[in-house]
């Protein structure tokens, strides 16, 4: 039995056992308000939008609600049911998760017309017991998680043409190759990683803290990146831990830090992104934010705070595409005084071409791998690129 139908039979059993015990338990009816609008809108298109909705809708909620939470798609919304506890107010819940998942809808075009309504109930156990006949009421669980291991990659900045900055990022096996990231399909799939990484980005953020004082207390200096998923911003309990260690760092060893939200999924409200960026520069005055290849909208984002804007091209692009992919982003970015980070460039051809569009800084498993600390500021001159190709290529 793989992670997920563990997860998937969890919950169902514990339904099960709210049947058979003649228990009552708190739910809310999530109803999306709209979609006859975006069937007639989208025609033939519908079948694509009509997956991203639910998909990305279900990621969205699943964000808001607590761990022990279930989401059920039911109908054109979804089933919440909540775990037990005697401190939550389920109505305030109720309430933050629909303006919540509205402002969500408003920051996609497609999607601008919806809105969400939610209405919280009581399911008696003959209720639980119709939900679980229903053929419809799937139990939405966590796709398995990739293996993932801790790693600090080197930063190349262009116009210093030095290695500067040192990210600490969550790093997985892929194809035989090194990758860095949380989900393996996401620049592959407009379709983000449905776990929590609360407990996995505290680790990346004390590893990456050990790391750079070390570096200081031997006369080393650089930047030090750590990764942070986004599901640790929406959930209250993993953001309040991590910004706690991070406001524990002494200032004079903080002012290194610079985080990165990673692997935001397309369509995520300017709002949103604005509000995690302003949380993180409480603590650290260098945020900076990852966007899917996909993402079409980069207007506004010199609004949000962030000081660069990463994005990882997706393996096996042709040269000339990749020169037209970063054109438009760096065009887009440095209009606003916002900086363009490449993320893993393994292709030589893709590298030089980020390099001429005017990319700032990149990282490359392939030309400058990751380390397992972080290392001082070190030249490193567009020619070693050169060489490098000039020997191996």
């Amino acid at each position: 039995m793989t992670v997920t139908d563990a997860l998937f039979s969890d919950a169902v059993d514990r339904l099960k056992e709210t049947v058979l015990q003649g228990r009552s338990i708190d739910a809310a009816q999530v109803q999306v308000i709209g979609l006859d609008d975006i069937r007639k809108a989208a025609g033939a298109d519908w079948e694509k939008i009509k997956d991203r909705v639910r998909a990305n809708s279900m990621t969205f909620l699943q964000g808001c609600l607590q761990r022990t939470d279930i989401v059920i798609p039911a109908g054109d919304g979804f089933l919440v049911i909540f775990s037990a506890g005697d401190e939550r107010n389920l109505a305030s819940e109720c309430a933050t998760v629909r303006e919540a998942l509205n402002a969500f809808y408003l920051g996609d075009a497609a999607t601008a017309r919806l809105k969400a309504e939610i209405s919280q109930t009581t399911l008696d156990p003959r209720g639980v017991a119709a939900l679980l006949r229903a053929p419809q009421a799937k139990v939405a669980a966590p796709a398995r998680a990739a293996q993932h291991r801790a790693v600090f990659a080197p930063a190349w900045n262009a116009a210093t043409q030095a290695l500067t900055t040192y990210v600490c990022k969550p790093a997985y096996e892929q194809g035989g190759s090194m990758r860095f990231g949380y989900n393996p399909g996401y620049r592959t799939r407009s379709l983000g990683d449905r776990g929590r990484h609360g407990e996995l980005d505290l680790r990346l953020l004390e590893t990456a803290v050990q790391g750079l004082t070390r570096c200081l207390s031997e006369g080393r200096v650089c930047a030090v990146g750590v990764s942070i998923h986004p599901s640790t911003m929406t959930d209250r309990s993993a953001r309040q831990a991590l910004l706690a260690r991070l406001l524990s760092v002494p200032e004079n060893t903080r002012r290194y830090i610079a985080p990165q939200i990673a692997e935001i999924e397309p369509g995520t409200p300017l709002m949103t992104i604005t509000d995690w960026v302003g949380m993180l520069r409480t603590a650290c005055k260098r945020v900076t934010i990852e966007l899917h290849p996909a993402e079409r909208s980069l207007d506004g984002l010199g609004m949000t705070g962030a000081l660069a804007v990463a994005c990882s091209i997706p393996a096996g692009i042709l040269q000339r595409g990749a020169a037209e992919f970063f054109g438009r982003w760096v065009g887009a970015l440095h209009r606003q005084k916002v900086k363009l980070i490449a993320d893993n460039l393994n292709d030589i051809e893709v590298l030089d071409a980020a390099i001429t569009a005017g990319v700032d800084v990149m990282t490359s498993p392939r030309f400058w791998p990751p380390c397992n600390a972080p290392r001082q500021v070190s030249s490193y001159p567009r020619e070693m690129l050169t060489e490098y190709r000039q020997v191996h290529i």
